[in-house]
């Protein structure tokens, strides 16, 4: 029988037992099976209804089960999927330039996690240092923020802050310098003459949905134009829409040498890329970099379907999350300005996170919580909610999620 016909049938009870008898516990699933999506609604096998407000991690910008999305990706299975890159194939070049004229940067490069765009952001801050800042050869540092998110490979939990990341996989890679997010003072004096560059999330997602003052991302800047470094931000999940601008760095006017992307780029399909100036992305050359599915025709499809529909009629969906997102913030702030369980509440667009005093309520309980009350949620770093649905939530669905998550967090 065939497996998929056979997965089919079976029930969440018995696919739980298969996932803990052969799976590994590197995620502790609930026992719930979802198995449909339309827009910001998920249902599971057993037809229960939820709003989507997690996203995958902020990747489902457009919703789920787009129809000119599935079109698109159809349509694509039916062609090519993938071949090797030693030929041109006819979506990945316009992609390219896509991701260029949106950033206002000069090339990219595609690969297909964010972790892998970390990585790839690394490697070209590396090559820039020793070949055009004549920094010595393997002395090279970057510079990077506590409570970071960048992946969990091991060049990106050497970066990390977060021990529950790093316990028992060192030794880690070197060449990483943590300094606190938003302190630009603890910045400037972590910088040497062998300091390369900074990469940081303009706002933490993981972290803690952080947002930086203005100051903070202005000098942080100004340190890098003063002392020749990259300024480098990773924008794999607050890229193309997520905070209410199309890149999270366009709140406060900034101009990178390098952003990495993910997630909403291919929304349905796994895409990431590094976008940067030349002086920085040139230092690639042949055989130094490179990936077996990075910017495959399936992919960049899809990816270049995702960043119109996300542009289109003028950002419509960017300036919706930007709207619904500041609704939504100032509903849940009215809500939840006197319950003693809630410490915060803070974000930009629709990234939002409620910050929960971990002797009153865990964000993990109150994710199952809001599970019980149909809502899909996040659990980030130092006890956050995370709040971050499809770009397509309007103010008729915070209106149905506000009641069940004042709830959750009052009983």
């Amino acid at each position: 029988m065939d497996a998929s016909i056979r997965a089919a049938r079976l029930s969440t009870s018995e696919l739980m037992l298969l996932q803990e008898r052969y799976g590994t516990n590197h995620y502790v699933p609930y026992p719930i099976a979802m198995a449909q999506g339309r827009n910001v609604y998920l249902w599971d096998l057993d037809k229960k209804k939820y709003l989507d407000m997690n996203a995958t991690y902020s990747a489902i910008a457009v919703g789920h089960n787009h129809p000119e999305m599935n079109q698109v990706l159809i349509r694509q299975l039916n062609k090519l999927t993938s071949v090797s890159n030693m030929f041109l194939n006819e979506h990945a070049p316009i992609l390219l330039m896509e991701l260029c004229k949106l950033t206002g940067l000069d090339r990219a490069i595609l690969m297909n996690t964010g972790a892998e765009a970390f990585e790839t952001a690394v490697k070209a801050v590396r090559r820039w240092a020793y070949r055009k800042k004549g920094i010595p050869a393997g002395k090279a540092e970057i510079i990077v923020a506590t409570n970071n998110f960048h992946g969990r490979t091991i060049n990106a939990i050497s970066a990390s802050s977060e021990e529950k990341y790093r316990q028992d996989f060192g030794p880690f890679v070197p060449g990483f310098v943590l300094v606190p997010f938003g302190n630009s003072n603890a910045l400037a004096a972590a910088i040497k003459p062998e300091t390369a560059a900074i990469i940081v999330e303009p706002i933490q997602g993981e972290g803690g949905v952080n947002v930086p003052s203005t100051d903070y991302m202005c000098e942080i800047s100004e340190l890098c134009a003063k002392y020749n470094m990259l300024l480098c931000f990773d924008e794999v999940q607050t890229g193309l829409g997520r905070t209410g601008k199309l890149f999270a760095f366009e709140h406060w006017l900034i101009e990178p040498d390098l952003v990495m992307l993910g997630k909403a780029l291919g929304g349905y399909v796994p895409i990431s890329a590094v976008v940067g100036k030349d002086k920085v992305m040139s230092g690639f050359t042949p055989g130094s970099h490179g990936s077996t599915f990075g910017g495959n025709p399936l992919a960049c499809a899809v990816a270049l379907k995702s960043i119109e529909l996300i542009t289109r009629f003028d950002c419509e969906l960017v300036r919706n999350a930007n709207e619904t997102g500041g609704y939504l913030l100032r509903k849940l702030t009215k809500r939840l300005e006197l319950n003693p369980k809630v410490l915060e509440i803070r974000g930009r667009g629709l990234l939002i996170g409620i910050a929960l005093d971990p002797e009153e309520l865990s964000a993990a309980d109150a994710r199952t919580k809001l599970l019980q009350c149909g809502i899909v949620a996040g659990a980030a770093s130092n006890n956050v909610l995370r709040l971050s649905p499809p770009l397509t939530f309007t103010k008729t669905h915070v209106n149905l999620a506000l009641p069940r998550i004042v709830c959750a967090l009052t009983t």
